[in-house]
């Protein structure tokens, strides 16, 4: 509502506001708009309605007063999705291609939608801190600057008068916004990441008053409405003006409190191990996007040698508390390498990947992942090197490297046709596994992503025995606790596995069905050699049924036909194009 009200009194677009008030502010990328679109237009009025209705004595009623554009939309039928139209509309174009139209809220007209182009947003979607994001996008003087502090600012002051009359303290706030409403950092966090103190004198520069507990913090002489004291989290209490310990979730472990508490067991700029306590350890990542590059090797690496020397260790568990679990391959450095013609640097390189997948696997410890969100390429690769997978509900899974003209190297094509296999008996002779190989093409070929964990376990990514946590608070606590279990249970290494695979004829179906596709122009000549290659490995390569191929086998298969097509121009091609403008090329 505060959005709608500032759009209106300042003169800005619903995609101007949406590009503000979304990923910039750390809060969803559906923003406002889009929100209200996928919610229900009259859902909002209804509410705005009643809180205008039943908040008499409130001091910002006026907001909760709808529009007129707002009821012309309602009488139109203009109310999101389920009309097939709000304040976004999707419709074919002259050309017969899909655009999006945007409503012109002091017209009543659809437009094509326009991109927004202020620097301080182009500066936010190039800060990966989440932190440094939102200080400094609601400290810029620009256009977007300027709303995003007007909103905020006056967000903040209503939640500050809010404590005391609907929850007793600032910390159930902050959560019900986080958990709710998808926020990075509920009101009173924001409060503290834009600078508390500044943030205060800068409202009463500009006249505003603050709300009593803004007050009674600076009147305390106390830096912010949380601090950490003797290792655990406070909260500034109202009631008793004094901090008290934030209520303790014992699977609600916090790596940045565990870093303070602990200190690094070792670290570089890419990832950190910590000490999660009872002889846990955790891998974190923390390079750029989390990408995949040697430091974070290295890292792991450096984690499972203690595991291996040190009995203080019980196990490790590989997650983090960024944005998304890991979005794959640094692919620039692939393509420098590739394109300055360093093959033996690559190769070692690939096979530094595969082998600490490998490690992680058959480690004589539990080592579980606690991936979430984004999870791709080799993000998902290191992820199914785990033994067991404790997972995020909200999780975007997938080995998408044929987008940029690659398949899987880090040992993601070696696992997805392990986990497909795993339901045939060892022993059983001449099944049918194409069927199978074909389930492992089409994840691959089709570069898909699931939308959910569950829609991971069914596609065999996770295994019926990896657990999904539905509260990401808790994720890494949970995959704590299930190395723990797994140590009590007595735990013990995997057993290595051979895989009878159909070889070269199976090689030729596959061949004859993608030149098929080729013809009939459903792919590229170029996507017809991934496609073959991609298949060549899947069946094994020289191989036939009769004998079994261990997993180094498809390992050095899988590597080979990597760097043969990182080789190749159209690929390079295709990583230039991703690199330059974030979308996949189909050359």
């Amino acid at each position: 509502m505060r959005t709608i009200k500032e759009m209106m009194d300042s003169d800005y677009s619903v995609e101007e506001d949406d590009a503000i008030v979304g990923e910039p502010m750390g809060r969803p990328k559906s923003a406002a708009f889009r929100t209200v679109d996928m919610v229900g237009l009259d859902t909002l009025v209804h509410i705005m309605n009643n809180c205008h209705e039943m908040l008499p004595d409130d001091e910002a009623r006026d907001i909760f007063q709808v529009p007129q554009f707002i009821n012309k939309m309602v009488e139109r039928k203009q109310l999101g999705n389920k009309t097939k139209g709000g304040f976004y509309k999707k419709e074919k174009g002259a050309d017969g291609k899909k655009q999006i139209l945007v409503l012109d809220w002091k017209t009543g007209e659809y437009r094509p939608k326009e991109k927004v182009r202020i620097d301080s947003i182009k500066v936010a979607k190039n800060t990966d801190d989440p932190e440094r994001r939102l200080r400094e996008f609601v400290q810029a003087d620009d256009r977007a600057g300027r709303f995003a502090w007007a909103v905020m600012a006056d967000t903040l002051i209503y939640s500050g008068n809010r404590v005391g009359e609907i929850c007793d303290d600032i910390v159930q706030i902050d959560r019900a916004m986080k958990w709710g409403y998808n926020w990075k950092a509920g009101p009173f966090e924001a409060w503290d990441i834009i600078g508390f103190k500044e943030t205060c004198e800068r409202m009463k520069q500009e006249g505003k008053q603050l709300p009593p507990i803004a007050a009674a913090v600076l009147e305390a002489g106390g830096e912010g409405f949380y601090q950490v004291a003797d290792g655990r989290r406070q909260f500034f209490d109202l009631k008793t003006k004094t901090y008290q310990p934030v209520p303790v979730d014992e699977l609600g472990i916090e790596l940045k409190l565990v870093k303070q508490q602990r200190g690094e067991v070792d670290g570089n700029t890419s990832a950190t191990l910590l000490d999660l306590g009872d002889g846990v350890l955790c891998c974190q990542f923390h390079s750029k996007m989390n990408s995949i590059d040697d430091d974070i090797v290295r890292m792991l690496n450096q984690g499972l040698d203690l595991l291996e020397k040190n009995d203080d260790y019980i196990g490790m568990v590989i997650g983090n508390q960024a944005d998304n679990f890991c979005v794959g391959a640094n692919v620039m450095l692939l393509l420098g390498n590739a394109m300055s013609g360093n093959w033996d640097d690559l190769e070692k390189a690939i096979k530094a990947f595969q082998d600490t997948c490998m490690r992680l696997k058959y480690s004589p410890k539990p080592v579980v992942a606690a991936p979430f969100a984004m999870t791709l390429g080799g993000g998902m690769e290191i992820t199914m090197g785990a033994d067991r997978i404790c997972a995020h509900a909200d999780l975007f899974m997938g080995q998408v490297e044929l987008g940029v003209g690659l398949i899987p190297g880090g040992g993601g094509t070696k696992e997805l046709l392990v986990r497909a296999l795993e339901g045939i008996p060892e022993g059983v002779q001449n099944v049918n596994t194409i069927p199978y190989l074909q389930h492992v093409f089409e994840a691959i070929g089709m570069a898909k992503v699931t939308m959910s964990a569950y829609e991971a376990q069914a596609m065999r990514f996770l295994r019926p025995s990896d657990k999904i946590v539905t509260n990401l608070d808790h994720l890494i606590g949970s995959a704590k606790r299930l190395v723990q279990a797994m140590h009590l249970e007595g735990y013990q290494t995997p057993r290595r596995r051979k895989l009878a695979l159909p070889g070269e004829m199976a090689h030729a179906t596959f061949r004859m069905v993608i030149d098929s596709m080729c013809k009939q122009h459903q792919i590229t000549e170029h996507e017809q050699v991934i496609a073959e290659k991609l298949a060549w490995v899947l069946c094994g390569g020289k191989t036939r049924p009769s004998i079994k191929v261990d997993e180094q086998y498809l390992l050095d298969l899988e590597r080979e036909v990597f760097l043969f097509l990182l080789g190749t121009e159209k690929t390079q091609e295709r990583i230039k194009h991703f690199l330059t403008t974030g979308k996949p090329l189909r050359n």
